[in-house]
């Protein structure tokens, strides 16, 4: 072995057999053809060496040159450069085992969006996602799909009905959306049924009459709205001056009329009075009635004390006339005869 002049080494010998004469990774097999033979080498110094330095993070386990590393540190290796000369890399690797999970319940009214997926069906879904550090995060949802709800109503009202705030007056199919006990919608159909009660009423004089018929009645005072015994007729005569007004119920449903004023009874009375003569008053059975001039197509009444017609005679002409109460129970009544436009009453007791 000698050193030349420009530092190489020349290196001499024998070898048999097969010799590798490549000091690098590859392999240059020589092949001698006899017992031995002679070589001659040379071995020139590389001054084209090279390094690198790569840091690599990695979740769990990294692969580098075919060996798996699990741990983080620092790892060398080296290789031939393009001027066949070393290269020394330098691994610097960090390994994370951090991945993550999560799992979260969640309830929805019809439909859910977990990640751009829209969900209608309750169930458990998972997806992995990239957590802070780069690794896998998975995330698990308990998902419960809650679907709306409805119900339907079937009311009768009088007048008017009140439905979620808002007045109704007229009958009708009525949809309203609420919210129901799990947070979704709730579609609430009402079909509604209005009963009015026209309950006005007319006067004339003393005489007042409900205007709406087949109903019930039930004529009272005003203010006070005391019932007037017996007085549960379409048409009402008023016996004494006074305010009244008149309770119609119909379907169920009741209202009252506006409080009418009557006025004058007492004065026709004494009218009557005055010019007629009822014998005998009080009475237990026959009644006789003597006018101060012959009755002229009279119309003669025998009324209760709510204004119901017992006794009715049309067209009657005569010096008096007689009327059997006897059947009648013992109670107040009223004679009341309408002649020439001029309609008076008196009363009378049946003992």
């Amino acid at each position: 072995m000698t050193i030349d002049r420009n530092m190489d080494m020349i290196l001499a010998g024998v070898f048999s057999d097969t010799c590798d004469f490549d000091v690098n990774s590859t392999i240059h097999n020589e092949v001698s053809p006899g017992y031995e033979n002679i070589f001659v080498e040379k071995f020139s110094i590389c001054n084209t060496s090279t390094s690198a330095v790569i840091a690599q993070s990695a979740c769990n386990t990294y692969n580098w040159n075919g060996v798996t590393y699990t741990t983080s540190g620092n790892y060398q290796t080296a290789i031939t450069n393009a001027s066949g000369c070393d290269s020394l890399i330098t691994l610097m690797l960090t390994i994370s085992n951090a991945p993550t999970s999560s799992s979260f319940t969640q309830s929805a009214c019809q439909s859910y969006n977990f990640n751009g997926l829209t969900i209608t069906v309750s169930g458990i879904y998972t997806d992995t996602l990239v957590n802070a550090v780069g690794c896998d995060s998975v995330i698990i949802l308990n998902l419960t799909i809650n679907p709306p709800t409805s119900s339907a109503l079937n009311l009768t009202a009088c007048q008017s009905y009140i439905f979620n705030g808002q007045t109704f007056s007229l009958s009708g199919i009525y949809i309203d959306t609420l919210v129901n006990s799990m947070g979704c919608d709730s579609i609430v159909s009402l079909n509604l049924t209005i009963n009015p009660v026209d309950a006005s009423a007319s006067q004339t004089g003393n005489l007042l009459t409900a205007n709406t018929a087949g109903a019930s009645y039930q004529w009272v005072n005003c203010p006070s709205f005391s019932f007037i015994p017996g007085a549960t007729n379409q048409l009402f005569t008023a016996l004494a001056n006074g305010d009244y007004s008149v309770i119609v119920t119909q379907s169920s449903c009741t209202d009252s009329s506006a409080c009418m004023t009557v006025s004058g009874v007492g004065f026709a009375e004494q009218e009557f009075d005055l010019g007629f003569s009822i014998i005998p008053n009080p009475t237990t059975g026959i009644l006789h009635i003597y006018p101060k001039k012959p009755f002229e197509n009279a119309s003669i009444s025998l009324l209760d004390v709510s204004g119901k017609v017992l006794i009715k005679m049309e067209k009657f002409n005569g010096p008096s006339v007689n009327l059997d109460i006897s059947h009648l129970a013992k109670a107040v009544y009223f004679i009341e005869v309408f002649e020439n436009g001029r309609k008076v009453r008196s009363k009378i007791v049946r003992n």
